[in-house]
């Protein structure tokens, strides 16, 4: 339908613009069964004043709405629990999805064109990203869990994730859809998200439009939508997007899909209907490029040419910062010691780092409780919050931390498909659901040493199989790290191995990136800087022509390639 003509929804705020002004025994329920807490919570009306919240549906179909919302824009866990009611939640949910849909079945008949139930799935209490939140990404995973269960087992025909204005609890809201989902794969339903915008283009929590765009599009929506304060200038910039487009405010000149008016009473839907009446939707592009995506609070492509990554903040090849984080073992008031971290990650950001690459795998550290620190700490940062991140780490429980503390699209380094299969997929279904590229380590089977070309080709071909036909992993989401092995020594892998195995791995598995630890290929030159220089830029040279886009570097001792 949205091919054939602009879908109009109701107003942000759907039922509950009708429905204020309640005493406080329409939110006690009959034989007082809610805490006095729970005044002015509308959302529990759907439970205590049924006829109330249909009697507002029926309007607005009347009016027109295609879609209508479910009345539950605070029905997460967490907003419940600020009313003293989040035991009700999964009912609320549930109870107001049927309805919605019960006025939908309603107006079938009389209707003209299908009539849609859009469970929303509001933006909840607090800010993940804030400096000052109490809340963490488990508690508001936890919050969503019963909202998206009550919703679907209501009977919405779609969800809404509504007025998103941090992507963190946005990311936070997907996780717990794709979780329900997979559990429940025949009660899929379709994902509108629809996203708050201030005056100057970025999200309330400091994100661009395309580094939004970017951070959630592992949800695969059906529509992404703006609002807020944002300009109709803003929508030039979902053009080329694979999924059709919302738009919240007055009615814009540029095609879009689904329109939502500002005003949330009948009398706006009659108007919004009457202005869309001989709209022309906009089409789906012809042509859809896949190529990967990176965001913290900007967007980056790494396809645009070698994007370097500075290894410095890894406790494994920095003794400096390995120093400093060992050293926060011995200090209660460690703000000094991480500032200090922070810095070497601010100077690799100075020498043109496009990524920044973090690890904390040491026994003398909570690596988890490191990671999410300094990555909160980085997102926090000015000079930082724009550069994606590569999260590293053999520990899943510590890669976790680091991807549940920033609302931008990262890397996770380390998976290899070598040990088991099993555990490989578990991990990238992980990642997946995170909204994460991986880096894929091209290990051999046996134990020991460096994979030849052959063992190389393998193992990324093998890795490639399973993520695409298992998990239908995007190919551009895919990293393979064919591991470069140091000149000079005595193993029977070789430089040219290695950028012949990107050379036929990018050949046979079309759509995947590669890396390299540039470092590694003068491991044994280590005081002989011009040397370990001359290496670096000459393999460079002759890898990226191959298909090399990634490199992790010792920034500042890197010559231009060109050199």
């Amino acid at each position: 339908m949205l091919s054939r003509k602009v879908m109009v929804t109701d107003g942000p705020m759907g039922p509950s613009a009708q429905l204020e002004g309640q005493d406080d025994a329409a939110f006690r329920g009959p034989q007082n069964r809610f805490p006095a807490t729970a005044k002015n919570n509308l959302d529990l009306l759907s439970i205590t004043k049924p006829d109330l919240v249909l009697t507002a549906h029926r309007a607005l179909l009347k009016a027109g709405a295609d879609i209508i919302r479910t009345n539950t824009r605070n029905g997460d866990g967490l907003c419940q629990a600020f009313y003293g009611t989040e035991d009700a939640t999964y009912e609320l949910n549930k109870a107001a999805a049927t309805l919605a849909k019960q006025a939908v079945t309603e107006a079938a008949g009389a209707a003209s064109s299908p009539k849609f139930v859009a469970g929303v799935i509001g933006p909840s209490t607090g800010s993940l990203s804030s400096p000052k939140t109490k809340t963490t990404w488990d508690q508001m995973v936890n919050g969503y869990r019963p909202q998206v269960r009550g919703l679907v087992e209501g009977g919405a025909h779609l969800l809404l994730l509504d007025m998103v204005s941090d992507t963190s609890n946005a990311k936070a809201a997907v996780y717990a859809i794709q979780e329900y989902f997979e559990l429940n794969p025949k009660a899929r339903l379709p994902l509108l998200i629809n996203v708050s915008l201030k005056a100057d283009g970025r999200t309330p929590s400091g994100q661009s439009l395309a580094a939004c765009v970017v951070s959630l599009l592992h949800a695969q929506p059906l529509a992404f939508g703006i609002g807020g304060d944002a300009a109709p200038s803003s929508l030039p910039q979902l053009a080329k997007s694979s999924c059709w487009i919302q738009w919240t405010g007055a009615a814009p000149s540029e095609s879009i899909n689904i329109f939502t008016p500002s005003g949330s009473k009948p009398k706006d839907i009659q108007d919004a209907v009457a202005q869309m009446e001989k709209a022309s939707p906009r089409a789906l592009p012809s042509e859809i490029s896949s190529t990967l995506q990176l965001s913290n609070l900007d967007a980056v492509t790494p396809a645009e040419g070698l994007k370097l990554i500075g290894q410095r903040c890894h406790v494994q090849g920095s003794h400096r910062f390995k120093g400093l984080v060992h050293a926060c073992k011995y200090t209660s008031d460690d703000d000094e010691i991480w500032e200090a971290a922070i810095q070497l990650a601010i100077q690799q950001a100075e020498d043109h780092a496009d990524l920044l690459d973090l690890n904390f795998d040491s026994p003398n550290v909570d690596a988890a409780e490191a990671m999410g620190k300094f990555v909160r700490r980085c997102s926090l940062h000015p000079k930082l919050a724009h550069v994606p991140l590569v999260i590293s780490s053999g520990s899943w429980k510590v890669i976790a931390e680091g991807l549940k503390n920033t609302q931008g699209k990262c890397i996770v380094n380390g998976l290899s498909v070598a040990s088991s299969e099993e555990e490989f997929l578990r991990a990238a279904a992980e990642c997946r659901r995170f909204g994460a590229a991986v880096i894929i380590l091209a290990l051999p089977r046996h134990e020991g040493g460096y994979p030849n070309y052959q063992e190389k080709v393998q193992s990324c071909q093998r890795a490639y199989q399973l993520l695409r036909s298992k998990l239908d992993f995007p190919a551009e989401d895919i990293i393979f790290d064919c591991l470069l092995t140091p000149v000079g020594s005595e193993v029977p892998a070789s430089v040219k191995d290695f950028i012949d195995a990107v050379g036929e791995v990018k050949r046979s598995c079309p759509g995947v990136s590669f890396t390299a630890g540039v470092s590694n290929l003068s491991h044994g030159a280590r005081t002989a800087a011009m040397l370990r220089e001359a290496l670096a830029s000459a393999f460079l040279q002759h890898a990226v022509p191959k298909g090399l886009n990634f490199a992790f570097v010792e920034l500042g001792h890197l010559p231009r390639l060109d050199s």
